[in-house]
């Protein structure tokens, strides 16, 4: 999702109190009364919209989202030959595989956030949310509002309103992501801690310290202080894994100095219905199982969540497992601007997720004709990343990918514009991808390096990689692919002080 803001004099209190009164509604009551919203305002925006863009020398490229694929698109396109504007509920870009570190202290936050106004002159930024995409008049219905995990004080409070306004576009690229899944689970929305963005891992680190500082009054009996000291991990994949490791390092190398009354009582629960690391080759699996065993992790599988309380976690197979703090990453879905599209005209597929041709751009629901044809597709409309699916060929929900795709497409479109084709031009050439490998960090200087299906590994080459060695590998191939040069200063220097000085507690 994403926004930006326009008032209409007489009809702020009107847009507010729809804004306001719809967040809680299913979505067709959000498609309902955005409709209404609109009315003559809407009209107006889109006939103001209508006048700017047969006015305008150069096509407007409009990018949604400013994840992996938004922020490498809309990075790399050529503001000489097309107008680019930007639309996320978030002004930063996250480096998320360095996500995990910057909960538990290990990082600073601003290390891994590339800030989208600085990191490309000449974007038009709009900080928001798209609410629906009208393909006859080409605009975006937005709402003013950010990503939704702290409303400030000015805005409870009214001196900023919400409100709503379309933006319009000859070429739309939706790059909005994906969302945390909670399989409908009860209890998980309201007592767990998702690990997406950089205010859930804000949330994370202060919890942490919560959780310790609690368990170290006096009046507590043991049992209340085990539980305080019990954190659950729900989700085995790279995320869950590299951040129960990092967790593990806190406790082990930080906590027994600080807090040393209650050090030894703290335990890390990896939950996962299957294996941990599925992705990873099976021998790589077994030796970050057997190096969780060794750091003390306690790895369930072969259950799953079915219940979560304030206090406990319930699974299927009977058992109760008592926590402290719960963190939640296992799972994806489409986020709630994919979920209202029409799937009349907008083809998807059975998870929700938009379905694109070979060239990125978006499938026409029940689309006939000759392949790539005007019929089969949405002209002008494409979408990449963790929101779409390749229909040749489904690629896995990673970063990696992600930013290749939005690589390509930039070029693709730059392409097209030089020989004035846009919008309604088909890139020359379809997406290859061509995967890198796969890192994890498994806790105490060790990591695992995968490139068993690296493509450039010679014959005969080593296609893996575990421990120290790996360990470097892994921060040198994330320090490296950090965006700007701040940040590739910041992070070595946060490592370098957490090595001396340990890592930051302060809880804010």
């Amino acid at each position: 999702g994403s926004s930006a803001m326009a008032a209409v004099p007489g009809s702020a209190a009107m847009l507010t109190c729809v804004v306001r009164r719809t967040h809680v509604l299913c979505p067709s009551a959000w498609m309902r009364s955005a409709a209404m919203a609109r009315g003559p305002v809407g009209g107006a925006h889109r006939r103001a919209a209508s006048s700017e863009a047969a006015s305008r020398s150069k096509p407007r490229v409009l990018v949604l989202g400013s994840g992996w694929g938004g922020f490498a698109v809309a990075r790399r396109l050529d503001r000489k030959l097309v107008d680019v504007h930007l639309l996320s509920a978030r002004n930063h870009m996250v480096f998320t595989p360095l996500l995990a570190s910057t909960a538990v202290g290990t990082l600073e936050f601003r290390g891994i956030a590339e800030p989208v106004r600085s990191s490309m002159p000449g974007v038009r930024f709009h900080l928001g949310k798209a609410r629906d995409i009208d393909l006859d008049a080409k605009t975006v219905r937005v709402v003013t509002k950010g990503d939704g995990a702290e409303e400030s004080r000015a805005v409870r409070n009214g001196t900023i309103e919400i409100t709503e306004y379309d933006l319009d576009f000859d070429v739309l690229v939706v790059a909005v992501g994906a969302r945390n899944v909670t399989f409908g689970i009860p209890g998980v929305v309201e007592h767990v801690h998702f690990l997406k963005e950089l205010t859930d891992a804000r949330r994370i680190r202060k919890n942490i310290t919560q959780c310790l500082e609690a368990a170290s009054c006096p009046t507590l009996s043991d049992a209340e202080r085990a539980r305080l000291c019990h954190f659950v991990v729900v989700g085995g994949g790279p995320t869950g894994t590299e951040f129960s490791a990092e967790l593990r390092d806190f406790l082990n190398q930080d906590a027994v100095r600080f807090y040393p009354e209650v050090a030894h009582l703290a335990k890390v629960t990896l939950i996962e219905g299957r294996e941990i690391l599925g992705s990873f080759s099976a021998s790589l699996r077994q030796y970050a199982t057997n190096r969780f065993k060794k750091l003390n992790i306690n790895i369930r599988t072969g259950a799953n969540v079915k219940d979560v309380s304030s206090r406990a976690i319930y699974l299927d197979d009977g058992d109760v497992i008592p926590y402290g703090m719960c963190v939640w990453s296992t799972g994806i879905g489409p986020r709630r601007i994919t979920q209202l599209l029409d799937p009349k005209i907008f083809a998807k597929d059975r998870t929700g997720k938009l379905v694109v041709d070979d060239t990125l751009r978006v499938k026409r629901a029940g689309g006939k004709g000759a392949a790539g044809g005007a019929d089969e597709v949405l002209p002008g409309v494409f979408a990449l990343g963790d929101c779409a699916v390749v229909e040749s060929h489904p690629y896995a929900a990673l970063a990696q990918v992600a930013e290749r795709q939005g690589k390509y497409l930039a070029a693709q479109l730059n392409d097209l514009a030089k020989e004035g084709a846009l919008p309604h031009g088909k890139p020359a050439s379809p997406f290859v991808y061509t995967h890198m490998g796969s890192l994890a960090y498994v806790g105490n200087y060790a990591g695992l390096t995968d490139l068993k299906d690296v493509d450039l590994i010679p014959e005969g080459g080593r296609a893996q990689l575990r421990g120290f060695i790996s360990w470097l590998i892994w921060r040198s191939a994330y320090l490296s692919k950090l965006g700007s040069w701040r940040n590739k200063l910041q992070v070595p220097m946060d490592w370098t002080r957490t090595l001396i000085f340990g890592r930051d507690l302060n809880s804010f």
